[in-house]
C-alpha cells in the first residue's frame, strides 16, 4: 500500500509575553520578562502546538520570522500512516533553513504532536511504544544564604532527591556545603553544582577540592575554558562532569562530548529534535547521561518537555524544569501543576491543549 502525502498543512501564530517573578540573566543582562510565539500547525481535524520560547536578546523580526514560517510549511508533508521516519524527514527538512534555535524548537513539537495527534498516539507514544510513567524533577535554589539548608531540607521531605545550586568558587559556598552536609541526615540526596564557566581552571580546582565529594552528583561547565581543560578537572578533582552551554554551542563537539559524564540539553536553545535524538543515542552508546532542561517556556513549552522526557525513557533522571516556577503568568488560564519531584505522566495533558488566555495575541 503506498501511502498518501498530503503537504496542505495551515498554521496559526500567536504572540506572547511572559513576566519573571524577579529578573532573570540572560546573555550578561538581566530580564524582567520575555516573547515569545505559539504556533498552531493544522490539517484537517488534527492539530498541534509548539512554543518558540525566544530568549531576550535573541528574538528575529517578526515579519521575517512570519515569511520563514510560511515558505517552510509549505514545504512540509505528512501521509496516511505518520510515523517518527516521516517526522525526522520532515525535520531535516525544517534544518536547512536559518530559523533561531527556539522557532525551530516551537515549529518542531508543533509538527511532533500534530503526527502524534494523526496517528492516534500520545507525543511520547509516539517516540517510544513504552514511554516512561514517571518524570523525576530536580529543585533550583538559586541562592545561597542563611535560610538555604532550611529550603534544602523542606524540598527533601517533599521528595525532592536532587537539587541544584548556583555557585562562583567563593570560600563561603564551601562552608555551606560542608555545614549542609554536617546539619542534614538527608539520606541519597544528590547536589548538583553550576559554576556556568565562571572561574578559572586554577580557581575550579582549588574550590572542587575542598568540596564534600560524597553529596555532588555532578558540576556542570566548571571552568571558563572547558575546552581547554575539562579533562584536567576530571583527573584532579575525581567529580563528574556535565556541559551545557558548551554542548548548545557545538553539540558535534566529539571531544568535549567524550570526556563529559553528563549532558544537559535545554531543547528550546538548541533547537533541533533531531540533534536531540542524536544526542540520546550518543549517550546510550557510550553510557553517558542526559538531564532535559528548561528555559522559561511557557506551558505548551513545559509540556513538550515533559513528553521528551518521558518518550526518550530517561527516568530516573531528575530534570531540570523549574525556570516554569518562576514566571509569573502564562498562556493558559491557569498554570500548569508541575510544582513536585514526581510527576505522573498520564495526567500530562498530552494531545488537548487547554485554551489560549488574553496574553495570546493572535498575528496570522
Amino acid at each position: 500500500m503506498i501511502n498518501k502525502l498530503r503537504t496542505n498543512l495551515k498554521f496559526e501564530l500567536y504572540s506572547y509575553n511572559i513576566d519573571f517573578k524577579k529578573p532573570a540573566w540572560f546573555f550578561n543582562r538581566f530580564a524582567d520578562s520575555r516573547k515569545g510565539y505559539i504556533i498552531k500547525l493544522y490539517q484537517d481535524r488534527y492539530a498541534g502546538f509548539g512554543d518558540m520560547a525566544f530568549l531576550p536578546g535573541a528574538i528575529p523580526d517578526e515579519k521575517i520570522l512570519i515569511s520563514d514560517l510560511t515558505y517552510i510549511v509549505n514545504l512540509i508533508s505528512i501521509d496516511d500512516n505518520p510515523d517518527l521516519n516521516g517526522l525526522i524527514s520532515n525535520y531535516s527538512i525544517i534544518e536547512k533553513y536559518n530559523l533561531y534555535p527556539a522557532a525551530v524548537f516551537g515549529l518542531e513539537c508543533a509538527l511532533w504532536n500534530l503526527f502524534a495527534a494523526a496517528s492516534g498516539k500520545t507525543p511520547a507514544g509516539f517516540l517510544n511504544d513504552s514511554p516512561d510513567k514517571a518524570i523525576a524533577l530536580n529543585a533550583l535554589v538559586p541562592e545561597l544564604n542563611d535560610v538555604s539548608i532550611q529550603k534544602i531540607n523542606k524540598l527533601y521531605e517533599t521528595g525532592y532527591r536532587a537539587i541544584k545550586l548556583k555557585v562562583s568558587g567563593e570560600e563561603k559556598e564551601i562552608s555551606f556545603l560542608q555545614q549542609l552536609q554536617i546539619d542534614s541526615k538527608l539520606n541519597n540526596l544528590k547536589i548538583r553544582l553550576d559554576l556556568n564557566r565562571r572561574t578559572e581552571f586554577h580557581q575550579s580546582v582549588k574550590f572542587l577540592k575542598k568540596l564534600p565529594t560524597d553529596m555532588i552528583d555532578y558540576v556542570e561547565e566548571p571552568v571558563t575554558e572547558p575546552h581547554k581543560y575539562i579533562e584536567k578537572i576530571k583527573k584532579e578533582t575525581g567529580l563528574k562532569i556535565a556541559i551545557d552551554e558548551s554542548l548548545a554551542e557545538n553539540p558535534n563537539d566529539e571531544y568535549l562530548k567524550s570526556q563529559a559524564d553528563v549532558f544537559i540539553i535545554k531543547p528550546s536553545i538548541t533547537g533541533s529534535l533531531k540533534t536531540v535524538f542524536e544526542l540520546k543515542q550518543y549517550a546510550d552508546a557510550n553510557k553517558k547521561r542526559i538531564i532535559l532542561s528548561s528555559a522559561y517556556e511557557s506551558g505548551i513549552g513545559m509540556i513538550s518537555l515533559l513528553n521528551l522526557a518521558s518518550g526518550l525513557c530517561l527516568y530516573p533522571e531528575a530534570h531540570g524544569f523549574d525556570t516554569y516556577k518562576f514566571i509569573r503568568n502564562d498562556v493558559f488560564e491557569e498554570k500548569l501543576d508541575i510544582n513536585h519531584s514526581m510527576i505522573e505522566t498520564d495526567k500530562i495533558d498530552k494531545t488537548v491543549f487547554p485554551k489560549l488566555n488574553s496574553n495570546c495575541r493572535r498575528i496570522v
